[in-house]
């Protein structure tokens, strides 16, 4: 068995050095105490350490973790040609801070957060010691990049950790931010290679309909860096690829901005809700760039079959209600949209959701069904479906859940 993220490591803010990110980033490898007078040396007990097990798995051909590894696009079964032991940092993950300046509603609440064990920040002191443990044993470090699941500029210190890298082991380093922050110029200026900004949309309507964040703000700190960055530095708009933001007019508009103030316009895809149906691959980009015209756009793909649509379109849009808003319920009130069909509001078991408004429409909690005006419940979700209809069907309303299979 090989993993690509076998001399991988990736530190959290809370002292924690996870499976690479990904579907394997809720195991812990190994977990410090952040806070200790005298942290324990990263070589020996993390790098040439905890991950020793993991890489013995491999190398006798076990998964180290069956659940989660052959679901993750960084495990293959072909024979495993690492080593036990290793005095190389292929990637250096850094998740400065677990904090986010955004709330958007397929990541995690910002309520919720607060919730998770501290601290939020990655301190500064415990950062250095790390990198001094592995320049003092000679690890070198191919890259390391500044991002996790908070806004790495959200602690002040990240410009400095940056300056750390570059005296300790002379690697590039990349900073991804989501633009939504309040500007120091410290941050082009301490030298990182590369700064990503996060920006999902030419138009701040379409941004919105993924991030939860001013568009124009974004843009504006984006253009500063752009001015501020040497011929050494890369400022780049990454722009994640979704069916709302994927039109001729708005791919051009981006490429003209990208232009006028001077970055490089990186087009990504996504396996999350709601993806690109006109670009699945940058084989159709350089087809669409050549003759925008000529790129002809899918049919809409529904999640309901042709007879479920035409009875969801019978009801009444004041009563429709959808129980679970996360990613795939939005997906799914925005197809409805799309046939004119109006949602009423949502339903969702997760109690930091409740009495919260997404999409201008309130969250309720189950025990409102028997309230509400009601005339239909869809199912926002392809799991929990049984637990979920037993919820609804004390109410005698009509339930619909997912029923194309190409959904």
């Amino acid at each position: 068995m090989h993993c690509k993220a076998w001399n991988y490591l990736f530190l959290r803010a809370n002292g924690e050095y996870n499976c690479y990110c990904g579907p394997g980033e809720n195991y812990v490898i190994f977990k410090d105490t952040l806070v200790s007078s005298a942290p324990v040396n990263i070589v020996d007990n993390v790098i040439n350490g905890a991950y020793i097990a993991i890489r013995q798995k491999l190398k006798d051909g076990r998964i180290p973790f069956p659940d989660t590894c052959p679901h993750c696009g960084l495990f293959s079964d072909e024979a495993f040609h690492g080593s036990i032991y290793t005095d190389t940092i292929d990637s250096f993950q850094v998740e400065a801070s677990f904090r986010c300046t955004l709330n958007c509603s397929i990541c995690i609440p910002r309520s919720v957060r607060t919730r998770f064990p501290g601290p939020h920040d990655l301190p500064i002191g415990y950062f250095e010691k790390v990198v001094k443990d592995m320049a003092e044993r000679h690890i070198s470090v191919a890259n390391v990049s500044f991002c996790g699941k908070g806004e790495p500029l959200m602690n002040p210190h990240t410009p400095e950790m940056v300056s750390l890298v570059r005296d300790f082991f002379k690697a590039p380093t990349t900073i991804t931010t989501n633009g939504n922050i309040s500007w120091r110029d410290e941050i082009v200026t301490c030298g990182v290679n590369d700064l990503i900004f996060s920006i999902d949309g030419a138009t701040s309507s379409s941004y919105r309909k993924y991030r939860d964040g001013n568009w124009r703000l974004a843009m504006e700190n984006m253009t500063r860096a752009g001015k501020l960055s040497t011929p050494t530095q890369r400022v780049i708009w990454k722009y994640i690829l979704f069916s709302h933001n994927d039109s001729n007019e708005e791919l051009q508009e981006a490429k003209r901005i990208a232009e006028d103030i001077g970055v490089e316009l990186f087009f990504d895809f996504t396996n999350a809700p709601n993806p690109s149906r006109r670009f699945k691959d940058r084989a159709d980009l350089q087809r669409f760039w050549k003759s925008p015209d000529e790129h002809q756009c899918p049919a809409p793909l529904y999640p309901f079959i042709p007879e479920t649509l035409a009875e969801i379109r019978q009801l009444p849009d004041r009563g429709i209600y959808i129980f679970g808003a996360g990613a795939i319920g939005l997906e799914l009130k925005r197809c409805l949209e799309m046939e004119g069909i109006g949602v009423a509001g949502w339903i969702d078991s997760a109690r930091h959701k409740q009495g919260t408004v997404l999409e201008e429409l309130e969250i309720h909690p189950p025990e409102d069904l028997s309230t509400l005006d009601i005339s239909a419940v869809i199912l926002g979700t392809k799991t929990r479906i049984p637990e979920i209809k037993n919820i609804v069907q004390k109410v005698p309303v009509p339930v619909f859940a997912i029923d194309n299979p190409d959904y």
